[in-house]
């Protein structure tokens, strides 16, 4: 009988975990009325929850070509904010101002509970098969100087499109002219829910130099960047998600300058808060003490005393982000504590650091942004002389699968952190008084 009880016991388990999962909030009953003469809009509606008695509710309108929710409606009154209790008849009053297009405009209720997913729900959610597909996929030759590289560019570009509309961003292309040749940077959006105008951005270089080797290294950390963006996609945050390939990496990651610098990448009206760039993700085969004494920048002193058999990763930023790597430190030990951190932090623009420019976070730092750049050093501790290489056999072989996953989730748990996950339920429609509405369904 006791085995008989154990066994139901096991069965139950799976579906009483299921029962438990906190559920979303619901808003429903939604009406509107709008006073055009006092520009006074009054939202009223209904909330519940079946776990949570209050709830963090948050107003925010659109009235833009782009659809984008960044009009101002700080002076909204009535049930919005924090603490505001389940029920019905909530009411919220919003005075618009007279620059509101209210012919197009729309609006959003946001019904936030403040549950904590659990970050290891989410990373448990990174994929290494997936990884080692994508790796393969991209470690081709893909330069601009040849009809290979340049036929290969096009399908990346594609992949990482696709990438990043499965996982529900929306996408452009940001046109990258330089020397005689055109690139294209992609860009995939996911919109903040509560604060549009803040943007995390999650960056690697997808085309590669004439070296073959050097393409071999490079092409991680733009998988790590579809990675990262996919396992993120199934999650709402207040503030903005960008995840973005950039293109033309030689000259001078031109495709990264050209995003930080031209009208064409970030909108004026938009901030970018911070930027985490991957590149060279993957080294897990040499000893630290294998690197040259001069490759050996005064890092962490475990960096330096420690033989780590390639299981570390590094990060450099400079003194204007040192708080995105507070953060990246607190979360890799949380999250890839076996993976070891050496990291730097480089003053100014890092002009007198080995190697710390070399990635597209430096057009970030010179425009006095925050970025963090993430790698394993992997160029430099894999180029030997006289070595044969292949595509993508050797990107495969030469490249640990469990040291990109170990990155990707520091990075992953960085983000969720930065950019404010969120446990909600959304309502939006267009800002048209419901006589309006019924009018217009007549």
């Amino acid at each position: 009988m006791k085995y008989f009880k154990l066994f139901i016991g096991l069965f139950l388990l799976p579906m009483s975990m299921a029962v438990a999962q906190n559920q979303l909030p619901k808003v429903s009953n939604v009406k509107v009325s709008i006073d055009k003469e006092k520009q006074l809009v009054q939202i009223n509606y209904d909330v519940s929850d079946k776990e949570e008695s209050q709830l963090t509710i948050a107003l925010t309108v659109a009235d833009d070509a782009q659809g984008r929710f960044m009009v101002d409606t700080k002076n909204a009154t009535g049930d919005i904010g924090e603490n505001v209790a389940v029920g019905s008849g909530k009411k919220i009053t919003w005075k618009y101002s007279d620059s509101l297009r209210l012919d197009q405009a729309y609006f959003r209720i946001v019904a936030d509970d403040g549950y904590k997913v659990p970050m290891e729900e989410i990373l448990a959610k990174v994929d290494a098969n997936r990884i080692k597909k994508n790796l393969a996929t991209v470690s081709v030759a893909r330069h601009h100087k040849d009809e290979k590289g340049r036929k290969n560019l096009v399908m990346i570009r594609s992949l990482i499109e696709n990438t990043f509309q499965d996982a529900g961003y929306k996408t452009r292309r940001q046109i990258v002219p330089f020397g005689g040749w055109t690139g294209e940077n992609i860009l995939g959006r996911k919109a903040g829910l509560t604060n549009e105008r803040s943007n995390y951005v999650v960056m690697a270089d997808f085309d590669s130099v004439e070296s073959r080797e050097m393409s071999i290294v490079n092409s991680n950390g733009i998988v790590g960047v579809l990675e990262v963006m996919s396992v993120l996609g199934e999650y709402q945050f207040k503030k903005t998600l960008l995840g973005a390939g950039f293109d033309l990496i030689y000259p001078e990651h031109m495709g990264a300058n050209f995003f930080i610098w031209k009208d064409s990448g970030m909108p004026k009206d938009e901030q970018i808060e911070a930027g985490f760039f991957l590149d060279g993700i993957a080294s897990d085969t040499y000893r630290s003490a294998d690197l040259p004494d001069e490759y050996k920048p005064k890092m962490s002193a475990d960096w330096v005393r420690k033989d780590f058999d390639g299981t570390f990763m590094m990060a450099f930023v400079n003194n204007r982000s040192v708080s995105l790597l507070d953060n990246f430190r607190k979360q890799a030990a949380l999250y890839s504590p076996e993976t070891l951190l050496a990291d730097r932090v480089v003053s100014r623009y890092g002009e007198e650091a080995y190697q710390s420019q070399a990635g597209a976070h430096a057009p970030f730092w010179y425009r006095d942004l925050k970025a963090i750049y993430v790698t394993t050093w992997m160029a430099i501790r894999h180029l030997k002389p006289n070595r044969k290489w292949s595509y993508p056999e050797a990107a495969l072989k030469m490249s640990s699968i469990k040291t990109m996953s170990e990155i990707i989730k520091t990075v992953i748990a960085s983000v969720v952190e930065e950019a404010e996950i969120l446990h909600c339920d959304i309502f939006e429609a267009p800002l048209k008084d419901d006589s309006e509405m019924r009018a217009a369904v007549k």
